[in-house]
C-alpha cells in the first residue's frame, strides 16, 4: 500500500503525513478513509503522525483513533497509551476511559 513496502510504515509516517497535509482540506478525510480501508495491520503506523498531530481536524483524529480500536491489542493499546501522556490531545479523553477499562479487568 505504502510507496516502498520494504520500508517500515513507522519509517514513512513523515512522508504519508506530509502528503496528507498537502491534500486540500475537503479532500483529506476521503484521503483518511481510503487509507483506513486499505492499510493493514502491519502498515497502520503510516498514520500515526496524522493522528498525534494535535492540529490535525477533530474528524480526522477520530477517524483514526475509531479504526485503530478495530485494530489487533499490539496496535490500539501503545496507540493509547501515547495518547494518555497528552491531556492536550483531542483524543486524550477517549484513550483515558478506555485504558482504565482496559487495565481494571486484568
Amino acid at each position: 500500500m505504502l510507496a516502498q513496502p520494504d520500508v517500515p510504515a513507522a519509517a514513512q509516517a513523515p512522508l504519508v503525513k506530509q502528503a496528507f497535509d498537502n491534500l486540500d482540506p475537503e479532500d483529506q478525510m476521503d484521503g483518511i478513509h481510503l487509507a483506513l480501508n486499505l492499510l493493514p495491520d502491519e502498515q497502520f503506523a503510516a498514520l500515526q503522525s496524522i493522528l498525534y498531530d494535535k492540529a490535525e481536524p477533530p474528524d480526522v483524529l477520530d477517524a483514526i483513533f475509531s479504526d485503530a480500536l478495530n485494530r489487533a491489542e499490539e496496535i490500539k493499546i501503545p496507540l493509547m497509551q501515547k495518547l494518555r501522556k497528552d491531556r492536550a490531545h483531542p483524543m486524550f479523553p477517549e484513550s483515558l476511559r478506555i485504558l482504565e477499562v482496559i487495565e481494571s479487568q486484568d
